[in-house]
């Protein structure tokens, strides 16, 4: 589990003034404990989530490598939730691992199931909307 002990500051990555956090979703991160977690959203076809993981974990791997050696602890979350709404595992994993248990995360996996499927609904719209 990650200690969140001290001052920590949520943004996404493209706020962050180190270039190539740029690229993360969401970047939660402490200077005084020199942590960061880093977290990639991708919202796959069910069928296919294992592979959306193992491609982001691969491409954030150098990444996190490059911060390790600049002394930051980091941890690295690539989390699926599918196309209608269905939080794999990795979500859950990632809850728990910033201590997010019980009501809590069930009511946080819940607003973020809700969240995928409506934006699929606005996509569906959209594009219905071009034809």
């Amino acid at each position: 589990m990650v200690q969140l002990s001290g001052i920590w500051r949520l943004t996404s990555g493209r706020d962050l003034s180190f270039q190539k956090l740029s690229r993360l979703d969401i970047v939660l991160w402490s200077r005084t404990g020199k942590k960061l977690i880093a977290t990639e959203l991708t919202v796959p076809w069910e069928t296919r989530r294992e592979k959306a993981n193992d491609r982001k974990r691969t491409k954030y791997t150098e990444l996190m490598e490059l911060c390790r050696k600049q002394g930051w602890r980091t941890w690295l979350f690539p989390v699926e939730v599918g196309v209608r709404g269905f939080c794999a595992q990795s979500v859950y994993r990632l809850r728990t691992a910033v201590r997010t248990t019980g009501r809590d995360r069930r009511k946080a996996i819940w607003k973020l199931s809700q969240a995928a499927e409506r934006a699929l609904v606005e996509k569906q719209s959209t594009d219905n909307g071009r034809n």
